[in-house]
């Protein structure tokens, strides 16, 4: 009796995959698999939309007044620091802003999910700080990889911390409003407010209480 052929591993057609030369077959002993070469960049896009949209977010992290948004099992993939808070489960996790600024997280946050960070040369500093607090490797080693700027451009910890003027515009979730009815402001990729559709100047303040 002739027993079963060996597994085969294809992509279905629907997945619309490109052309072939998109594609490697990968031999696993009798078996082959086929390898989306721009898959991982394709996945980081998609995520980076969904922070977005603040879909399936599950984290909250607090600087000062300021709230940003972000998927837990994401932020844990990049920082030893919320690899050992997601452990705890908490919603809410607030930051230190001597250690942590408001400017020095949304770069960070850019990174993990873009793979790239803008920079203002007078901030870098303030953000390779974070970075090692955080325990975010990858980003610290990014960053020495930029060249230095000059040195009378550099600005102080104080001031490279230093939030002047209102919190920085950023995307809300929709009618959102804070449990002790003070008003927050949500981040997330695209550093821009979301305001509510009843006015210029209405902000959908706050979160959801769990």
């Amino acid at each position: 009796m002739v027993g079963p052929s060996p597994q085969t591993h294809f992509a279905p057609k629907y997945l619309g995959l490109g052309p072939k030369r998109h594609m490697k077959l990968v031999s696993e002993g009798t078996a082959q698999m086929a390898h989306v070469a721009s898959h991982g960049k394709l996945l980081l896009q998609r995520l980076h939309e969904q922070r977005e949209m603040d879909f399936l977010c599950d984290i909250t992290i607090m600087v000062r007044d300021v709230e940003f948004r972000a998927h837990r099992n994401i932020l844990a993939a990049f920082s030893k620091y919320f690899s050992s808070q997601a452990e705890k489960g908490q919603e809410i996790t607030t930051l230190d802003p001597e250690k942590v600024s408001r400017y020095a997280l949304e770069k960070l946050l850019e990174f993990i999910y873009t793979g790239q960070m803008n920079l203002s040369s007078t901030r870098q500093a303030a953000v390779r700080r974070a970075a090692v607090f955080l325990g975010m490797s990858e980003a610290t080693k990014y960053m020495e990889e930029i060249p230095h700027w000059a040195e009378q451009g550099e600005a102080s910890q104080s001031e490279a911390d230093k939030e002047t003027g209102p919190s920085p515009p950023s995307p809300a979730s929709a009618g959102s409003a804070s449990c002790a009815g003070s008003p927050v402001n949500r981040v997330g990729a695209t550093g821009m407010d979301r305001r509510g559709e009843g006015g210029e100047g209405a902000d959908r303040r706050g979160r959801r209480c769990g």
